[in-house]
Formats: C-alpha cells, structure tokens, sequence
C-alpha cells in the first residue's frame, strides 16, 4: 500500500483519538507521538471536561448512551432530546468507577449492554428504561472472573453474542432476555479453548460469523441458533491456516465479504451460505497482492466499496456478485497514487465519501452512480489544506458530518448533495478552535453527539439541521474541570 494510505489511515486515527480525548480524559489518554500539530487542539481542550456522552443506542423514542461524572464514574443514561429527559438510568455500580457500560444494542425494544457491579465483573444485562427495569440476565462466569459478552448481535428479536463461562473459553451465545433463556449455542473450538467469534453479522435471519474451531484456523460460520445448526460453511484458506473473513457486509441477501488465501491475498468474496456458494467474487489485485476491500457499502442493493490495485492505487470500485460485474467505477486520481477514498455511506440512493486528490487533498465527494457523476462536491477546506470530512451520518435524507473549513476548526456540517447546501451548520466552539463533534447518531430524526463548545466541556448535542437548532442538550457533569490537558497526557505517558 502506497505512503497516502498510510496517510490516510494516520488521520481517521487521528480522528479516533480526537474523539477519545474528548471522551476518556477522565482514564488513560492515549495520544499518536507523530501528531504535533495537534498540540493547540490538545491545549484548548483545557476546559469543563464533561460527560463525555458516547455509544448514542435508539430504541422507540429513547436514546441510551453512556456518560461520565465523577461521583458515579461510567454509567448508563438516556435522552429524550430534553434537558429534565436527559437522566441516570441508575447506578449499576455504585461509587466514583462506575459500571463501564458497553456494547450497547436494541433487540426489539430491549436494551442490552454489558457492565460491571461492585461484585462481579462484566456481564450482561438488559434495560427497559427504568431504574427497577434495569437487571443483570445472567451471571454468565459467576466465579468472579466475568463473562465478558461481546459482539453483541440481533438477528429476528435473538440476541447472539460471544462469551466466556470459565469452562468453554469465548464461544457463541444466544438469549431471549431471561436467565434461562441465555445460553450456550455451540463449543465450537472444544476443551476450553475459545473460538475467537468477529464480525456478527445478520443476513436475513441467519447469523454469519468468522470462527475458530482449532482445525480449520479462523474460517465462515452461520448459525441457525442450533447446535446442529452451527456450522463451518466454507475452509477457504485450507488446512489449519485462516482466511479471517472481515467487512461481512448483506446486500440484499448475499453476504459480501473480506478473506484472504495464500493465492489472492485479502479479496473479495460472496457467500448465500453453502460451500457451493462461498466464491471468490474477484482477484482484483492479481496474484497473491491483496486488493484489500473496504469501506463495503449498500447502495440500491450494488456494493460499492474501496479496493488497491497497482495500476489504479486505492480507488472505488463496484460489484453485482459476479466477476465480470466487479470493475473499477471511477479512477478519481489517474495512474496508480489512487484516491484513498474512506467513509462510504448511502443517502437515499447517493453515495457519499472522502478522497484525496493532489489538488484539494481530502475532500467530500458524491456519486449518483454513474461514472461522469461521481464528481467533488464541495472544496471545503482552503486551497493548500484539507477538510478531512469524517464521520459522514444519515438523517432524514440529509448528510451529517465533521470537516474544518480552515477557520472554523473541526465543526459539524451538513449536506443535500449539492455544493450550494453543504454548509456549516454551527460554529459550537468559536474563534477557531475546534469543537469536535463525534459519536454522531441518528435519532428518529433528530442528529445526537459529543461536542465541547469550550465552556461546558464534552456534553450532550442535538441538532435538526439549522444553527437555531444545533443546541446543547444538557450540561450532565457541569462542575468536573482540567487544568491542562496537554499535561494530563503527558502524566499518563502518552
């Protein structure tokens, strides 16, 4: 891969830890050593330092998040969208550590998550919303050790997950939401050894999962929710090697995914769920040089997705499934530097992303999927800068996202599709600084995030797209501070 993927990769990564100095200033900071350019965001961070709201989970009319304060530590909260609805679900674990709350997931109408108690470790638990509604399922690892659920996972109202007993290691489970109810599925790699489950994912009803048996090394699974009905559908790396299926990504029933063999490399695959029909879709980058498929995105049922190949760099490509069918869509960057393109999403039909081109840098770009319409929409940052837009999230037809114009810092935008409406939709933290919008959610409508307008810290934000309407919902840790947050990194080490 070319020195601008690497670039690239450096900055989505610098995205993440601007997001996780906002939200974890309050445990470990952990900050990129080859990032001196952001010392100035570091220092003007040094402010209330908030609640640090993230994990935004929908479910009816309620969205679930976590949130920070000093007296109670990490716990679960929800939001109606309202100062007085904005509220401690309860204190799970009691005391300044909090619960830890994670993996929040809506299983028809139930939340669940995983959090630690003062007495057990992290295990699984569900909430209705209220205080007396918010429960423990089932001490999964009661010996103290917790079993640890993981991928949490709906398929059809079935919540799947991975978890460890103490006695099978990390292996598939399911529950109904009851004690009884929430067991194991399958031992897959037996005697205690744990079958390494990743990328749960839903397709039409039936669970696919990347797995380990001990045999076969990390391969596709499905699963019915059955012991008999779990199963390897395909060694596509033969023997005990793995081909680490990844990206398992339903368009319109077939599951597209990443996988490598010694012969391709990581290319992309198709799978309907049988040995017969888990196929190489394409040896994009021949040979056993890996195109390496990202970013794999449903647009009116076609993949779009990223993929490298020596000719072209990182560029977009698109596939209906067949080999003949998967072809580059638009060389963005002539010649083989590619257009590092990143953040695909769907918005009623319209592909949005970033790509990089020597002239503007990282921009935002659209497709309506042709060719001679896959075109920059808007220069948005200044000429010998980038507006690296990142984060790029659906509302009501409209796009969200975060970029820097140059003047404003990193601020929250919005777009229609055309340059005309792709704007600024509020300068939260002024003067230039930089207020770091992250964890952006749609809510039935209405946009949440994290944001630090520099006077309340990290809180709570909604927005409906206009800058009226782009407000702070509420100051939950009003009274926490920092001195300096340049210093508090460099005390943790980072």
């Amino acid at each position: 891969m070319n020195c601008k993927a690497s670039n690239l990769k450096k900055w989505i990564a610098k995205a993440a830890t601007l997001a996780l100095l906002c939200a974890c200033t309050h445990a470990n900071v952990l900050w990129a050593q080859n990032s001196p350019e952001r010392v100035n965001d570091i220092n003007q961070l040094s402010s209330p330092q908030g609640s640090s709201p993230q994990q935004f989970t929908v479910v009816g009319n309620t969205t679930f998040f976590t949130a920070h304060t000093s007296t109670s530590g990490t716990e679960l909260w929800k939001t109606d969208g309202t100062p007085t609805g904005t509220l401690l679900v309860k204190e799970i674990r009691i005391g300044s550590d909090g619960a830890l709350i994670s993996s929040l997931t809506n299983v028809n109408g139930t939340l669940f998550f995983t959090a630690y108690t003062n007495t057990a470790a992290r295990e699984l638990w569900k909430s209705d919303g209220t205080e007396s509604g918010t429960i423990l399922v089932k001490d999964i690892n009661p010996e103290g050790d917790g079993g640890f659920p993981q991928q949490l996972t709906n398929v059809n109202g079935t919540l799947f997950f991975s978890a460890n007993n103490g006695t099978n290691g990390y292996e598939l489970w399911r529950s109904d939401g009851t004690e009884a109810g929430t067991t194991l599925v399958k031992d897959i790699n037996t005697g205690g050894k744990s079958s390494a489950l990743l990328s749960l994912t839903n397709v039409n009803g039936t669970l696919f999962f990347s797995a380990n048996n001990g045999t076969n090394g990390a391969e596709l699974w499905t699963s019915d929710g059955t012991e008999a009905g779990t199963t390897l559908v395909k060694d596509i790396y033969s023997g005990s090697a793995s081909s680490a299926p990844d990206n398992l990504t339903n368009i319109s029933g077939t599951l597209f995914f990443k996988a490598y063999t010694n012969a391709n490399g990581y290319e992309l695959w198709k799978s309907d769920g049988t040995n017969a029909g888990t196929t190489l879709v394409k040896d994009i980058n021949p040979g056993n040089h890996s195109s390496a498929p990202n970013y794999l995105t449903n647009v009116n049922g076609t993949l779009f997705f990223s993929a490298y190949n020596t000719t072209n760099g990182n560029e977009l490509w698109t596939s209906d499934g067949t080999e003949a069918g998967t072809t580059l869509f638009k060389d963005i960057v002539p010649g083989a530097g590619g257009s590092e393109l990143a953040y695909l999403t769907n918005v009623n039909g319209t592909l949005f992303f970033s790509a990089n081109t020597s002239t503007r840098g990282y921009e935002l770009w659209k497709s309506d999927g042709t060719a001679a319409g896959t075109t920059q929409l808007k220069a948005i940052g200044p000429i010998n800068d980038d507006s690296y837009p990142v984060y790029l999230t659906k509302v009501n037809g409209t796009l969200f996202f975060v970029g820097n114009n140059g003047t404003s810092g990193y601020e929250l935008w919005k777009s229609d599709g055309t340059e005309a409406g792709t704007t600024l939709v509020k300068d939260i933290y002024t003067g230039g600084n930089s207020s770091f919008p992250y964890s952006l959610t749609n809510a039935n409508g209405t946009l949440f995030f994290s944001a630090n307008n520099g006077t309340n810290g990290v809180e709570l934000w909604k927005s409906d797209g206009t800058e009226a309407g782009t407000t702070l919902v509420k100051d939950i840790a009003p009274t926490e501070t920092i001195t300096n947050l340049a210093d508090l990194i460099n005390d943790n080490g980072s």
